[in-house]
């Protein structure tokens, strides 16, 4: 299955395949402008009067919001280039963590969309039994926060499957586990391997998981490094209804070690969000950092480098993440 990529000026980008048709919303973060192989940083402030997906529809709407969309796996795709082959050679490392909250830091995971008499719902981790040193224990005994780093996904451009990629899993909510491809173009068989973590960490991640952030290296053909910096997927950062999000009061610890302010999305229980039709009041418990990184870099005379939210034909509740490198 080959995707056809058509590059639109202006607000939106669209990204067209066989099964989902990818629209991006709007850059929400400014592009930083970086000297080529330097890492400049911006900060931004959140905006809460952004509308997602598309202005006259105020609210929350998020690829990770597992218990209010149609599919329950998430879409991550990497694009090297638009047509034919790519001038550059692009590196791709995801950050992955935790990504929701039970709103108790106590090491113990609950989905709280499932009842349980007695609890405030299923018990699926407990991560204070030793068997998860990297979310867990390594995290100051942090339920949430932690980040366990992929395995470095190569791009050199030069074939369609070498450009363009569209990772997701047939059967949990965060492709990190091999043999579980999905629907999308993945030839290769792309996954985010994670280094170092143990059965129950990929077993918890798969199902709960979340990337919060990538690291992208670029370089031309003959190797010679253009671009080497984090980026922040585009979602409370860009300030998608900020005033939904709670600060957890949990620190985080983002890829470069430094501390980061989480939040997650919880605004009240039982209340379906309807497309932001009204009745705004979302408890997907989905956690996310405070500004940390840009989700767009250009660096002067080559590439442009960005992480948005990517909506397909049906809007936020076939949703995924993209990469952009052109």
């Amino acid at each position: 299955m080959k995707k056809t990529i058509i590059a639109l000026m202006g607000l939106f980008t669209l990204i067209a395949c066989s099964e989902d048709s990818y629209q991006e919303a709007d850059k929400m973060n400014e592009t930083v402008n970086v000297e080529n192989g330097s890492g400049g940083m911006q900060t931004n402030s959140f905006d809460r009067n952004y509308d997602t997906p598309f202005p006259g529809m105020p609210g929350y709407f998020s690829p990770w919001d597992i218990w209010r969309r149609d599919k329950i796996f998430t879409h991550y795709e990497i694009l090297n280039g638009h047509f034919g082959a790519s001038q550059y050679k692009v590196y791709v490392t995801a950050y992955v963590g935790l990504g929701y909250y039970d709103s108790d830091n106590n090491g113990v995971f609950y989905d709280v969309s499932i009842p349980s008499t007695g609890l405030p719902g299923q018990l699926i981790a407990d991560m204070t039994n030793g068997n998860y040193p990297n979310l867990f224990n390594n995290n100051s005994n942090n339920e949430i926060g932690a980040l366990i780093e992929s395995v470095e996904l190569e791009f050199d451009g030069s074939t369609p499957e070498q450009r363009e990629v569209s990772i997701d899993s047939s059967k949990s909510h965060c492709p990190v586990i091999g043999g579980e491809v999905g629907n999308g173009w993945n030839p290769r068989g792309l996954f985010f391997e994670l280094r170092g973590a143990t059965p129950e960490e990929v077993s918890l991640l798969a199902n709960y998981g979340k990337v919060f952030f990538y690291k992208v290296r670029v370089t031309d053909q003959l190797n010679n490094l253009l671009f080497e910096n984090f980026l922040q997927i585009e979602n409370i950062a860009a300030g998608n209804y900020i005033q939904d999000w709670i600060a957890t009061g949990v620190p985080g610890v983002a890829p470069d070690y430094s501390g980061g302010e989480l939040f997650y999305q919880y605004t009240g229980t039982g209340t379906v969000f309807n497309m932001g039709m009204g009745g705004n009041i979302s408890d997907s418990r989905e956690v996310d950092f405070g500004f940390k990184y840009p989700s767009s870099y250009s660096v002067p005379g080559g590439p442009t480098i960005s992480a948005y939210r990517g909506y397909g034909t049906t809007y936020w509740e076939g949703s995924g993440c993209v990469i952009m490198i052109e």
